[in-house]
Order: C-alpha cells, then sequence, then structure tokens
C-alpha cells in the first residue's frame, strides 16, 4: 500500500488493523469506553484508547477501505495540520459521546452506561465530511444496481453506510459525532480549529522516510536522453472547460493552479482535483 506522503494515515491503519489482529477480547475490552468504570475508577485514557482498535474484523475491513483512500487529504493538509485534525475529531466526538451517554443514564436512572463501538470512527467521518465538500464527482453515472445511478463518489458512501449501521447504535454513535466534528471544522462555526497542527519540533515523528538519493553516473558513462515526442502531440492537449476550473476554483484551488492541473490531466476532473490534493 502506498501511503507516500500520509505518515498518520498509515500509522492509524496499520496499527489498527494489527491491534484489531492481535489483541485479545478482554484486552480491547481494557481499551473500549466504557464511562461507568472512567467515572468509578479514573481510567481516563480510555477517552483516547477506545479511538484505536476496532472490535471485529469486518468494521476493521471497511474502515482500512475507506482511510485508505482518504488518505488524500493528509497529503492536502500536510502531516502537522493533519495530526490537528485527527486531534479536533477525536475530542469533539469525544466530548458528545460522554455528554450524551451521561444525559441517557441521568433520564434512566439506574441503567448501565451506554458503551460505543471502539475504533477510528470519529477520523474516518470527518474525513468523510471533507470527501463530501471538497472531491466533485467526476462520474455523475458511473454504474446502475437496481435501478439506482450511481456516482463515483456513491460506493464510497457506500462503504460509510456499512460502517455507519455496523453494530447499529453503537456504531451509528461514534459515526454521526465523528461527521460532526468534520462539519464543525469546515465551518466558519470555530475558524480556531483549522490553525491547530501538531508542534513543528515533534514533526520527525511523523516524517515519511526518504529514500537514497540515486548514485550520480560514472563520468565516463554515456546518459541517452529519451527522444522528444513530435510536436503534433505535445500540443494536443486537451483544454480545460471553464467549468472545470471554476469546480476546482470553489474549492480553494488558486485558478492558475486549477487551470494547470487540468491541462496535465487532459480536462480530467477527478484526477486534477487529486493531483491538487497531493500537492
Amino acid at each position: 500500500m502506498n501511503f507516500e506522503g500520509a505518515p498518520v494515515c498509515r500509522i492509524v491503519l496499520c496499527g489498527g488493523l494489527a491491534s484489531t489482529f492481535f489483541l485479545p477480547s478482554n484486552a480491547k475490552q481494557r481499551l473500549a469506553l466504557d464511562l461507568g468504570v472512567v467515572l468509578a475508577r479514573g481510567e481516563l485514557a480510555r477517552l483516547l484508547t477506545h479511538h484505536w482498535a476496532f472490535d471485529g474484523l469486518g468494521e476493521a475491513a471497511l474502515g482500512s477501505i475507506a482511510l485508505f483512500r482518504m488518505r488524500r487529504f493528509e497529503r492536502y493538509l500536510g502531516s502537522r495540520k493533519f495530526v490537528g485534525f485527527v486531534a479536533v475529531t477525536q475530542s469533539i466526538a469525544t466530548l458528545l459521546l460522554v455528554g450524551g451517554a451521561a444525559l441517557f443514564n441521568r433520564r434512566s436512572y439506574g441503567q448501565p452506561y451506554f458503551a460505543p463501538a471502539s475504533g477510528p470512527y470519529a477520523l474516518i467521518f470527518g474525513l468523510f465530511a471533507l470527501f463530501h465538500k471538497l472531491v466533485p464527482v467526476a462520474q455523475p453515472q458511473l454504474v446502475r444496481m437496481l435501478g439506482v445511478t450511481l456516482s463515483d463518489k456513491s460506493l464510497m458512501y457506500l462503504v460509510g453506510a456499512q460502517l455507519f449501521i455496523c453494530q447499529g447504535k453503537r456504531s451509528a454513535a461514534p459515526a454521526a459525532c465523528g461527521l460532526l466534528a468534520g462539519c464543525l471544522y469546515l465551518s466558519d462555526t470555530l475558524p480556531f480549529l483549522r490553525s491547530l497542527k501538531l508542534p513543528r519540533f515533534l514533526e520527525p515523528l511523523f516524517a515519511p522516510r526518504r529514500s537514497a538519493a540515486p548514485a550520480p553516473p560514472a563520468p565516463d558513462e554515456v546518459v541517452e536522453a529519451a527522444p522528444a515526442p513530435p510536436a503534433e502531440e505535445r500540443f494536443q492537449n486537451v483544454q480545460p472547460s471553464d467549468d472545470h476550473v471554476a469546480s476546482l476554483v470553489s474549492m480553494g484551488f488558486d485558478r492558475d493552479r486549477a487551470f494547470a492541473a487540468l491541462l496535465a490531466c487532459h480536462d480530467d476532473v477527478a484526477a486534477a482535483a487529486d493531483r491538487l490534493l497531493q500537492g
């Protein structure tokens, strides 16, 4: 799997998968968000650890697909700012879950506290908020199933819907909280959220490894340059349409960069958006 430029996503996905596969069930229970245990024993670490590993393999597979497809946003934001996004979505989601569980328990006195499903639901569904707003529909009629026409984005929404309902309200609650946290991150209600980022001195913890530069050729070695394509082929680029340029500009990209990306991608707006997000 290619996680170049997305080291945080690699850590979350690979670490979460390994924990889901290899941790015994009793160890996963000690990571889960059990508000009764948090209040009775003061195990505050559960407020963080419940975001780490999924409860089962099915949820882990769906979450891995979604997170792998969403790694483009770390390349777009940069790893330092992406860590801030992770912290924002998980913190807001945890506050909403704890507040909702406490309110429900107050109304249902004597009942055990609600225990949400474990896993990076907040991060994944926060990324779905970015996916909905920033990624345009490239193929509105990609496939037709059971009389319903699906676009290229619909397939990702289906993955998200399955993850949302996989454990009923136990998975729906953290997913909805993560989606709300992602919308708050994008909105102008709390603009300071978008300025949060990892301190620069901690950046080496997430810096991707850089491969060694190739050795220069020997002085007596002759390197033949590839022949240039004919002039006719170099000037047969498809000119970007104004609608596609305007679509990318509405996503926040500079007009000149949007035009250049569309020109390089032969007016394919999805490929151009992905090119811009990857920097």
